[in-house]
């Protein structure tokens, strides 16, 4: 499955660098560049030809701004209100995209900022995921326990129902979207995670490729917008053609790097995911199996005292009385 992915995957990146040129190409203003970049995203990623078509997704593709600074710093405001981010993602979203931080950062800004948002959509899809494994493996385990235990009481069924019901509140917070059509299966749900993930990350690479097509127009008036990106400034202007060059090679490496990034790390996630999909189930068994024996030394240990004590006191009893 990973094979067929990462060829599915370099096939639509190759597509990709082959159209940005035509759409970056027909227009050196900024705006008519930017509604270029949409309309060939759009027609691109979400065609109903595409496996990983809109209906199929899991959650929305997220939105990039303009390479203006107001569209930046509202698109900042808006990802770190996404209530589907919850916990620890949320807290390092608020921290990463924090006007100050972003304000102060001296690299290519309007990148860092979508490379912020595209991993922060990324990891809420990849939990939705992970959270309806997990629950169709305790849901799977249930089943097939309480066809084996007539007891009703077991500790072990209702550790594995708390477990599932809080793992459902999870998903719910989250608000993942099941695929139309969908069954409910695992299976359906690791098409669903394919497809959102393929249509995210086609999104995210058109957008890199608008980037580009700006930094190449006018480096200077890009620096210009940077400035006012978040709040103070880390952004200079450059003065010289010294500057120029050393400025524009740094935004272009930037962007080759988290080309480079963006190609090989989600290939790497699917098949992270496809194996914990396969061993959660086990993982569970194990723990499960270790709490019983816990529980049954800590028991033999109490039953091992309370004999030995039973002996000595009975012992004790026995022997004469030496006063």
């Amino acid at each position: 499955m990973s094979l067929r992915i990462f060829a599915s995957l370099l096939l639509l990146f190759l597509f990709i660098e082959g159209n940005i040129v035509l759409w970056a190409s027909t227009s050196n203003e900024a705006k008519a560049q930017y509604e270029a970049y949409k309309k060939e995203a759009e027609s691109y990623c979400d065609s109903n030809d595409r496996s990983w078509k809109w209906w199929n997704t899991l959650i929305p593709k997220i939105d990039y701004p303009e390479l203006e600074a107001s569209a930046i710093n509202k698109a900042m405001a808006t990802w770190k209100a996404d209530t589907r981010v919850i916990g620890d993602e949320k807290a390092r979203l608020e921290a990463d995209l924090n006007p100050s931080l972003i304000g102060e950062y001296t690299g290519f800004k309007a990148l860092e900022v979508a490379r912020i948002g595209y991993r922060s959509r990324m990891n809420s899809l990849f939990a939705c995921a992970v959270v309806a494994s997990r629950i169709d493996t305790l849901t799977d385990l249930q089943k097939n326990i309480e066809k084996k235990v007539k007891s009703k009481n077991s500790e072990v069924l209702q550790k594995l129902k708390n477990d599932a019901q809080k793992l459902n509140q999870t998903y719910n917070t989250l608000k993942c979207n099941v695929p139309k059509g969908s069954d409910g299966s695992k299976e359906e749900m690791i098409t669903g995670l394919t497809n959102t993930s393929a249509r995210q990350y086609c999104h995210y690479r058109h957008y890199l490729g608008y980037l580009e097509t700006r930094i190449n127009t006018n480096l200077t008036e890009i620096q210009n917008i940077e400035k006012a990106v978040g709040q103070w400034s880390g952004t200079s202007i450059s003065q010289t053609t010294g500057q120029w060059n050393a400025s524009f090679m740094k935004y272009k490496i930037d962007l080759e790097k988290e080309i480079i990034r963006a190609d090989t790390t989600l290939p790497k996630a699917l098949t992270s995911f496809g194996e914990m999909d396969q061993t959660y189930g086990v993982h569970i068994m194990l723990t499960i199996i270790y709490d019983d024996y816990t529980r049954l030394r800590s028991a033999l240990s109490e039953y091992m005292n309370l004999n030995s004590q039973i002996y000595q006191k009975a012992h004790n009893a026995q022997n004469p009385n030496k006063s």
